[in-house]
């Protein structure tokens, strides 16, 4: 089936153009891919001030399976545009239809790589380069907020009889890997705050369609709520926005955390710097914990060593993520704190 225009409209100030100013509308086909759910989430903003500022685009929008109900729902406010599933793209993309994404991939391959990426950038301003076509990103521009009612928390998490704070454990890449040394210490602090603690997150989310996130197996699930490989990401992100606070290394998890209404998020950083990962919104409450420079010279390495021949950042290059250790020194205390901060405010 061959592209076509989808009729025309009349378009003005409103969209920085003159009165009356007439122009076709066209389909065009936003690909998602080369990334995971922390990416395609803050990649959402783009796409969203595309449908607002480009009227004349039909935007398809094509994510991972698993994803797609959400992005329905985040995208509710733009009716000339579709979300579908991108195992389906070949047989739903019209031939010669303009076609937008980080590259395309043929037998297995990705054959038109993108410099900029993720790895030394913030994903909304990479977002914005991809499918707006211009970077930075606005300065207001902020992830989309969503806002789903406690009563579609899932009924496991409904009878709690105790507040909840989400704890996130999975990771993708031995470089952001964190064992029960880690995270034991916090699970304890929050159940003497009074909250149950609730640990979310799946195996089956793919990262271009490879199942890559590994949960720790000395972690003290049986202190909280374990809810890993039980949630959609609609249910877990209304799950993430009721709780008084989620706590966790830089992961997607977090991300969607960040985009629900009224969030507490405490937000580690080690591979990445603060001003490459930091939720963009002007809603909720973000407390950052990372290692200073003056502790560790290599933290934030994937936002400031470019060019290093074969390494990809999902390993430490010294092979002990020290990084790690730093960050949850002495009892995790630097994140005891901060959840401190935060449930002052919950």
């Amino acid at each position: 089936m061959s592209a076509k225009t989808l009729g025309s409209g009349y378009y003005g100030e409103a969209q920085g153009l003159r009165p009356d100013t007439k122009l076709h509308r066209w389909p065009i086909n936003f690909i998602f891919n080369d990334g995971g759910m922390g990416d395609f989430v803050n990649y959402a903003a783009a796409t969203l001030w595309v449908a607002k500022n480009c009227p004349w685009v039909d935007g398809r929008l094509f994510v991972p399976r698993y994803l797609v109900p959400f992005m329905k729902d985040v995208h509710a406010c733009a009716p000339n545009w579709a979300i579908y599933d991108s195992e389906n793209a070949s047989e739903l993309i019209e031939f010669g239809s303009a076609l937008i994404g980080p590259g395309i991939h043929m037998n297995g391959a990705n054959i038109t790589p993108q410099y900029l990426t993720v790895l030394g950038a913030h994903p909304v301003d990479v977002g914005f380069a991809y499918y707006a076509g211009s970077c930075p990103a606005p300065a207001d521009l902020t992830l989309p907020m969503m806002d789903y009612p406690r009563d579609r928390l899932v009924d496991k998490v409904r009878a709690l009889e105790a507040p909840y704070v989400v704890i996130t454990t999975g990771s993708q890449g031995l470089s952001r890997r964190v064992t029960g040394k880690h995270l034991n210490p916090i699970i304890e602090h929050v159940k003497r705050r009074g909250r149950m603690p609730v640990f979310l997150g799946r195996r089956d989310l793919l990262r271009d369609g490879k199942a890559t996130t590994t949960f720790p197996d000395d972690v003290d699930y049986h202190e909280g709520l374990d809810l890993r490989d039980e949630t959609t990401v609609k249910q877990a992100a209304c799950v993430l926005q009721h709780a008084d606070a989620t706590v966790g290394l830089d992961s997607g998890l977090l991300h969607l955390a960040a985009m629900m209404k009224d969030s507490r998020v405490v937000f580690g950083y080690n591979i990445t710097s603060v001003a490459h990962r930091e939720p963009r919104r002007n809603w909720g409450r973000t407390v950052n914990v990372t290692v200073s420079e003056d502790e560790l010279k290599c933290i934030g390495c994937q936002s400031k060593l470019k060019n290093i021949a074969v390494h990809k950042f999902d390993k430490c290059i010294y092979g002990d993520s020290l990084c790690v250790d730093l960050l949850f020194k002495d009892g995790a205390a630097r994140w005891i704190a901060a959840i401190d901060e935060i449930l002052e405010v919950s």
